[in-house]
């Protein structure tokens, strides 16, 4: 949801010693019986796939989008894998930084 500031604020909390796709789905079925279905244009999640499978079982399909946090986290471990040294590692995020808030 999306307040008059134009920031995003939790709708729910789920609290649970399990993290998997049956859980989130028993979650996410739990909300739909309170208020609905719901139509998201968009899904804003980290790379962890139980979130976004249990979103489309309940309410349906749309569009998946990862954070930016998550974004750069990958960004980070790709150049540390794929471009030696930590100059070039640097310039490279700098730029795909750039480029990203370019858009």
């Amino acid at each position: 949801m999306i307040d008059k500031f134009g920031e995003g604020v939790p709708l729910a909390y789920c609290l649970s010693e399990k993290n998997d796709e049956e859980t989130i789905t028993t979650f996410l079925e739990c909300i739909k019986k309170l208020v609905g279905d719901i139509k998201a244009q968009e899904f804003l999640s980290d790379d962890a796939s139980q979130y976004y499978n249990a979103w489309a079982k309940v309410f349906g399909g749309c569009r998946k989008r990862l954070c930016s946090w998550h974004v750069y986290r990958s960004w980070d471990r790709q150049l540390r894998s794929k471009v030696k040294g930590e100059k070039q590692q640097e310039e490279i995020m700098n730029e795909l930084i750039e480029i990203r808030n370019s858009l």
